[in-house]
C-alpha cells in the first residue's frame, strides 16, 4: 500500500507539470546508502521506469548537503523524492516550484515541521494494523511483542 501510494503521488506530482522532459524528470534523493532506502529506490526504478531518474546519496556534512540539494534543483528534474528525513529535511527547505515527495520516514511531522510542507508516505503505522498484519502472516502465534509509544500512538 505504501509503494502504491507513493507511485500515485509521483504519477500525479509528473502529469501535473507541464514542463519539458530534461535530463533527469526524477531527480531521486536518500538520506542514506542503506539497504531499506535502497530497495525503496530500487522500487521506484522499477515503477518510473518510463521516465529518467537521477539518484543521489547525500552527503553526512550539512553543509555539503545543502549545496548538492542546490545542485539538484539546479539540474531541472521535475519531480523531486525524498528518501528518507534527512533527504526530506533538506528538499523542504530548499525554495522552488519543483514537486516534492518524501518515503520512508517515521514521524514526518517533526522533521518537517509541518505535513503540509511535502506530502509523502509515513512508515507511522497504526498498532491495530500492526498486530492485524502480524496475526495474518504468523497465525499460529499465541503471543507476541510490539514497540508502544503512548505519545506516537494517541
Amino acid at each position: 500500500m505504501t509503494r502504491r501510494a507513493l507511485i500515485a503521488l509521483a504519477s500525479l506530482a509528473l502529469l501535473s507539470t507541464a514542463l519539458p522532459v530534461f535530463a533527469a524528470d526524477v531527480a531521486i534523493v536518500s538520506s542514506s546508502d542503506i539497504i531499506p532506502y535502497n530497495t525503496c529506490i530500487d522500487g521506484l526504478k522499477e515503477e518510473l521506469s518510463d521516465l529518467s531518474l537521477q539518484t543521489t546519496i547525500l552527503p553526512q556534512d550539512a553543509d555539503d548537503a545543502r549545496e548538492k540539494v542546490k545542485d539538484i534543483r539546479g539540474a531541472g528534474a521535475r519531480l523531486l523524492i525524498a528518501i528518507g528525513p534527512q533527504a526530506a529535511y533538506a528538499l523542504a527547505r530548499e525554495p522552488g516550484a519543483v514537486p516534492r515527495l518524501f518515503c520512508m520516514m517515521l514521524n514526518p511531522e517533526k522533521v518537517l515541521g509541518s505535513v503540509d510542507a511535502i506530502p509523502g508516505v509515513s512508515l507511522n503505522i497504526p498498532a491495530s494494523l500492526q498486530v492485524q498484519k502480524i496475526k495474518e502472516t504468523l497465525p499460529g502465534r499465541s503471543r507476541i511483542g510490539v514497540f508502544y509509544s503512548r505519545q506516537a500512538n494517541q
